[in-house]
């Protein structure tokens, strides 16, 4: 008497899953891990503090050649070489706002000049 092959195809099954599952219980020895739980929402970022306003002028306000320069050229509306002028007014801790920057060459009267 043969087997009918829907029989045999089912008793294979039956195997293959039961040693499957029967060396992963083997092998890891204890039942499957869980997956890791979610990490906890972080809390938002506290905003960054106000920049402090600028330093009102104050008796000691940038005088001299320095100066005379910086305000002279400022008139002008040439591109002046500012490093001699923000030099001058950090000595007093005072900076011309926008005036002061460290531009590296000065245009006067058509002519450019590197900056010491």
């Amino acid at each position: 008497m043969a087997l009918k092959p829907c029989f045999l195809f089912s008793v294979a099954l039956f195997f293959l899953l039961n040693t499957k599952s029967f060396n992963e219980a083997k092998l890891s020895g204890t039942s499957p891990a869980k997956a890791p739980a979610p990490a906890p929402p972080t809390p938002p970022l506290a905003p960054a503090p106000p920049t402090p306003p600028p330093p009102p002028p104050s008796s000691k306000v940038c005088v001299g050649p320095c100066w005379e320069r910086c305000h002279d050229i400022k008139a002008k509306n040439i591109r002046p070489c500012m490093v001699l002028c923000t030099r001058c007014c950090m000595r007093c801790n005072y900076v011309i706002p926008p005036a002061c920057k460290n531009w590296t060459t000065v245009t006067i009267e058509g002519y450019t000049y590197q900056c010491p």
